[in-house]
């Protein structure tokens, strides 16, 4: 097989990805107090998780994260790494909240070409890459027993990055710009607002007439 620079920057996409979210799922173990086995699991099920969730939904049967086991591999090795290296079970917010911008950032740019591969409609494709950059929190935040990220009130912009960078790549790549300088391009930009949604607390409005107390 010989490998271009396209190809190259999407297993880079691929690989940052998982290491990203395999951190986020073993940092948010560590402050939850799990064992190694919770650690490893919730690593592992970040990691993967949002692929797995958008190969069931477009066909892409058995999934990728059970053929390209080196995935898995990859994501027990983030978090062994985390194990080893982060002692403290305090103050893993920050480092938590930007391996997930990160892992959003490669996911929804990776899924979006996915599902443009397999011949869904762009606007399909852009939700398919929505599901697999958020799907991998959202099942982290469920098993550590939070309400996921992208469903709380207040939650700094978290969709609307995916989104925007969704339809930035499918456009792209309907114009036939999408090459390694295209995704990588587009996968910083969703990181980029996502940091700066962090770091200036931007949220999606939650509309008139609601009341702060209620959930």
């Amino acid at each position: 097989m010989v490998w271009d620079l396209e190809m190259l920057a999407r297993l880079g996409l691929s690989a940052t990805g998982v290491i990203a979210f395999a951190a986020s799922g073993a940092l948010e173990a560590k402050r939850r107090e799990m064992d190694a086995v919770g650690i490893i699991t919730l690593a592992c099920c970040t990691a993967v998780g949002g692929g797995m969730i958008r190969d069931v939904l477009i066909g892409a049967i058995p999934v990728a994260a059970l053929v390209d086991l080196w995935m898995l591999a990859l994501s027990v090795l983030a978090a062994l790494v985390v194990m080893v290296l982060v002692r403290t079970w305090e103050r893993l917010r920050i480092p938590l909240l930007l391996c997930d911008a990160v892992g959003l950032g490669m996911f929804t740019v990776d899924g979006a070409l996915k599902g443009l591969a397999f011949g869904l409609h762009p606007a399909s494709a852009v939700v398919v890459g929505v599901i697999t950059g958020v799907g991998g929190g959202i099942l982290r935040d469920i098993l550590a027993r939070e309400v996921p990220i992208v469903f709380r009130w207040r939650s700094p912009l978290y969709v609307v990055p995916a989104l925007l960078g969704g339809a930035l790549i499918v456009g792209l790549s309907l114009a036939g710009w999408a090459g390694s300088a295209g995704m990588l391009g587009t996968a910083g930009l969703i990181v980029a607002i996502r940091v700066v949604a962090l770091r200036y607390g931007w949220h999606v409005p939650r509309g008139r007439g609601a009341r702060s107390g209620q959930r």
